[in-house]
């Protein structure tokens, strides 16, 4: 309904109307329309006209008469609400409501005016959603928006360490997580993972914050402001990572089931792809016509077209032979357990063949103590490094392609680095090529 009249001449305030057909209180009020008329807007307040009252001292008496225990005819006494309560309190949500159309408040706004007003009232306290709900929410909708499997399972993981931390917490309102918590957990991630680690997990669980802000169902995100920990150029006590040696590789192989040394191979002749991007390679990204192997990195969303070289075409046409023409995946067996527990499984499994093979001093597939005795770890919880890993295959073939003089340019495209300040990192010149390079050098 439009009105041309003034605001004043309709309403000074919003009222409260009882519907026929309706036990619930109804707020009306007029807000301004863009054409300078006024608009008059209804809505329930799902307050009831005329409530359960609580019980009377005489009915008090006659139940505990009867054998009912205390409590119980307590609470009967304080249960509900008088009608003379349930209007005013109709009347003061009715109101916030006009002011929130008239301010243009957010959702935050107006559950704290009506949330005070129900403690007032009701004693009962109307919050935002819990961290559990909403973090579970939030993780569900990722999939619509078309995030990659490896992202929801990250965050998954990020919530579930947070649920860790908060322990009864998790089912606190939204609002009350404080700065304080969020800096305790970033010191409890601190205290276990490396810096990069810690700077992830810790901005997954923020950006879930910062989601509940944007919509308007929290203030403020809990975590801004807290203060990062910085990465130490200079740690002594680090763990270089190194590519494999000829022989190391060998030896490695040689401690490799039939589907693993497939996953080795493949990881070279496709240019040190990592572990999840080789464990999930499908058959339908194999192009026998046009010999290349297309592909798209789980960890930066490049698209990769590899030429099909001679060693890789035979490791797949001998996977192709005991994986049979309906398989999916090169590697069904590791790709399933990627697919149910991420890179950590495949990861310490691999690590097990390199401790098997004297290529590193603890075994990961040891738990608890008994891994904790091989070497004390450093920091505490925070886990150490080895020097090799599935990883190290990345540095193999930058290393083995730089040493036989294939143009820096080329090297990068192949392995797949984003910038040649990252690709530099994985750069580690043998002895033979150091000393050709120096040879070049004019004598003074």
């Amino acid at each position: 309904m439009l009105f041309d009249a003034s605001y004043d001449a309709i309403s000074g305030m919003a009222f409260l109307r009882c519907r026929k057909g309706s036990r619930f209180w109804h707020a009306c009020f007029y807000v301004p329309t863009a054409s300078g008329k006024w608009k008059l807007v209804t809505h329930s307040t799902k307050i009831e006209v005329a409530p359960a009252g609580a019980i009377s001292e005489k009915d008090a008496q006659r139940l505990l008469n009867s054998g009912m225990e205390r409590e119980k005819v307590e609470a009967l006494k304080e249960a509900g609400m008088s009608a003379t309560d349930a209007r005013k309190l109709a009347q003061k949500v009715a109101d916030a409501w006009e002011s929130a159309a008239k301010k243009g408040w957010t959702v935050f706004h107006i559950r704290k005016v009506i949330g005070e007003l129900a403690v007032e009232v009701t004693g009962e306290e109307v919050s935002a959603p819990t961290v559990r709900a909403w973090f579970g929410d939030f993780i569900a909708g990722l999939g619509r928006k078309g995030k990659s499997v490896a992202t929801v399972r990250n965050y998954r993981n990020a919530a579930n360490r947070f649920y860790t931390f908060l322990e009864d917490r998790v089912d606190w309102s939204m609002e009350r997580i404080t700065p304080r918590m969020m800096n305790d957990f970033m010191l409890e991630l601190a205290g276990m993972f490396a810096v990069k680690t810690v700077k992830k997990e810790f901005g997954m669980v923020c950006a879930v914050f910062n989601a509940a802000v944007k919509l308007g169902v929290i203030e403020r995100n809990p975590g801004m402001g807290v203060e990062l920990p910085r990465d130490k150029k200079t740690d002594s006590g680090r763990t270089a990572r190194r590519g494999f040696t000829l022989e190391e590789l060998r030896r490695v192989l040689e401690r490799c089931d039939e589907e693993w040394r497939s996953m080795v191979l493949c990881s070279l002749y496709l240019g040190g792809q990592r572990l999840g991007d080789v464990a999930m390679l499908r058959w339908d990204a194999v192009d026998w016509e046009k010999g290349v192997v297309k592909l798209v990195t789980q960890k930066t969303g490049r698209e990769m077209v590899v030429p099909m070289v001679p060693a890789l075409a035979g490791v797949l046409r001998e996977r192709q032979t005991v994986c049979g023409e309906d398989a999916v995946f090169v590697h069904p067996s590791r790709a399933g357990m990627y697919e149910r527990s991420g890179s950590g499984r495949l990861s310490a499994e691999f690590s097990g063949m390199l401790f098997d093979a004297g290529l590193i001093d603890r075994d990961p597939r040891l738990a608890g103590k008994r891994y904790r005795k091989l070497t004390p770890a450093r920091d505490g919880k925070r886990r150490v490094k080895n020097e090799l890993s599935f990883h190290s295959l990345r540095y193999t073939v930058a290393t083995m392609l730089h040493d036989a003089g294939v143009v820096p340019a080329m090297v990068q495209e192949i392995v797949g680095h984003s910038s040649a300040a990252v690709h530099a990192g994985y750069i580690k010149f043998g002895a033979e090529a150091t000393e050709k390079a120096l040879e070049k050098l004019p004598e003074l």
